[in-house]
């Protein structure tokens, strides 16, 4: 697990250049926001390669998102 601390964390800048679409394409990667989507993702078959995670908002909730969290090999603790 890696946490961030600062918005110069180079996971972070990676995860800004892909509001770009030729950074998308070049990468074949895109950003999913919410839990509601990222459900939906993970229930059409599509692998999370890094997941940017908030205890402190999802404190005592249990959703497949953070189950989610807990099971990855990289997850970012922000």
């Amino acid at each position: 697990m890696l946490t961030i601390s600062s918005l110069n964390n180079p996971a972070v800048k990676e995860a800004i250049c892909l509001k770009k679409s030729g950074e998308r394409k070049k990468t074949g990667l895109f950003l999913i926001d919410g839990q509601r989507e990222i459900s939906a993702a993970l229930k059409a078959g599509w692998e999370i390669e890094s997941l940017f995670y908030s205890h402190v908002l999802a404190e005592g909730k249990t959703s497949p998102v953070q189950q989610l969290a807990i099971k990855l090999n990289k997850f970012i603790l922000v």
